[in-house]
């Protein structure tokens, strides 16, 4: 017998609100970026960005960030996504909140909005890189991701498509169908994705929307994850324009919006980590088992990295025979292959072994889940073994 290659581990993840947990204060300032592509458009921008203090045009954190440009729903405002704002730049993410095609008449340009949300992650990593007198100057790490909401999600994959290998990563929220087809231009976006849907997404129901767009991606590394009793405008704070849509359309919601929201941020940042930050993938895999979402994953796991000090949460011996796994505490053990099916399912006790035959081979993801009052312990160890 031998012990198997551990890869990675998971620590505590604390299942609280997305205020808890902020490491930076948040700081905002307007941009106004011209686009010489198109005479006369103006991409107006409100960025939020990691700052000393909280205020407008305060100086920024110190470090480099990420930027995310984000493109907001059908008749919505950028500022019904401040909860998404404060979530991500507390943790250390620029955020172009992009403020254009937001009237109901005459109907906004999908095209066009597209265009902008590329455009304003273009040209303010180009300004944090040789605009010397402006404030972003030197503060964002050079990578970037595309994030939208509805219409804000489709027409991300619009500007995703104009160029091969950009943005960094990504994602969509209940992405809709755009015209010109957001389905039609997947095929040309490579950048890593990642697209959430709502189960009872009445609005822009999976089977029309996210599903077409996930399939027709070019991108070698995608992810689809339906967020179980999810609906099309809970990713949002409440807002008049989206919530009418949802009520009108039929959707009955399984899960509350604060629910909806921390299922979305506790996929989507270790996503952005492991491709904005170059963080370990550990921690996004560990989400692909999560029994909040059904999952479909092409993405292989590479940077996988040693995380010692969670190693003693179980003894691990592969033989001839599968694995002999010892737990230190009880809880529910799952194990998972890299594309989120689960293989195994049982509940374990503290100090008994347990023997798991016929594994396949390949690299596989262990995960522990101990219920500690609010809080819950994932264990995520990844066992390579011939």
């Amino acid at each position: 017998m031998k012990t198997p290659h551990l890869i990675a581990g998971l620590g505590l993840l604390l299942n609280f609100s997305y205020l808890r947990g902020q490491n930076h204060a948040i700081g905002s300032s307007d941009y106004a970026l011209p686009d010489p592509a198109r005479p006369g458009r103006t991409v107006q921008v409100r960025l939020f960005y990691p700052a000393l203090t909280h205020g407008n045009n305060t100086p920024w954190s110190s470090g480099t960030f990420p930027l995310i440009s984000f493109g907001h729903g059908f008749a919505m405002s950028y500022t019904a996504y401040q909860n998404i704002w404060e979530y991500f730049v507390s943790r250390g993410y620029a955020m172009a909140m992009v403020d254009m095609e937001n009237a109901v008449i005459p109907p906004p340009s999908h095209s066009d909005f597209g265009q902008d949300i590329r455009w304003a992650a273009k040209e303010l990593l180009n300004r944090s890189a040789n605009s010397s007198t402006d404030p972003i100057f030197g503060r964002l790490n050079g990578k970037a991701a595309f994030m939208g909401h509805s219409m804000g999600g489709g027409s991300s994959v619009l500007g995703a498509a104009i160029e091969t290998g950009f943005p960094d990563a990504v994602v969509g929220l209940s992405a809709a169908e755009t015209n010109p087809s957001a389905v039609n231009a997947a095929s040309q976006v490579t950048s890593p994705c990642l697209m959430l849907a709502g189960e009872k997404d009445m609005v822009t129901p999976p089977s029309q929307h996210q599903v077409p767009i996930f399939n027709a991606l070019g991108s070698s590394c995608k992810v689809y994850a339906e967020i179980k009793g999810g609906i099309h405008c809970y990713y949002a704070l409440a807002n008049l324009a989206c919530d009418f849509g949802e009520t009108t359309s039929g959707s009955q919601p399984g899960i509350s919006r604060a629910q909806q929201q921390q299922a979305t941020y506790d996929i989507v940042e270790p996503f952005l980590a492991w491709h904005l930050k170059n963080a370990s993938a550990g921690p996004f895999l560990n989400m692909l088992g999560d029994n909040r979402y059904s999952v479909v994953n092409s993405c292989a796991f590479t940077n996988l990295r040693d995380n010692e000090e969670n190693f003693d949460a179980l003894d691990c011996i592969q033989g001839s025979d599968g694995l002999h796994i010892t737990f230190r505490e009880k809880g529910l053990f799952s194990v998972y292959n890299l594309q989120g099916v689960r293989l195994f399912h049982r509940r374990v006790e503290a100090g008994v072994r347990l023997h798991i035959p016929d594994l396949p081979s390949g690299i596989l993801v262990g995960h522990l889940d101990t219920g500690l009052g609010q809080a819950v312990r994932r264990f995520a160890t990844v066992i390579s073994h011939p």
